[in-house]
């Protein structure tokens, strides 16, 4: 009795490997941004900085924006955007 060969499929496309391929090479590196020394770096918020003209986003830091309230234990409002901004730039 023969074996009937069925195709395999893989669950992403070819066009999306070289979707992310282009992606990839096209997106500046974090050497080629923090190796230019003529830029400053300026803190955004608390998740965010600025190097020249590259703006980055930290992974994984999830931080207020710079003008968001928030309320503390015992319910009083402060300002924890202007606290997570002063934390990254110290």
């Amino acid at each position: 009795m023969k074996r009937k060969m069925s195709k395999i499929y893989t669950s992403c496309p070819a066009w999306f490997f070289i979707f992310f391929m282009l992606l990839h090479a096209a997106c500046p590196q974090a050497e080629e941004i923090s190796s230019a020394p003529d830029a400053p770096v300026k803190v955004i918020d608390g998740d965010s900085l600025e190097i020249g003209i590259s703006r980055i986003r930290l992974i994984g830091i999830d931080a207020p924006e710079y003008g968001q309230y928030c309320r503390n234990s015992r319910n009083k409002k402060y300002f924890c955007g202007q606290t997570a901004h002063e934390y990254l730039q110290n």
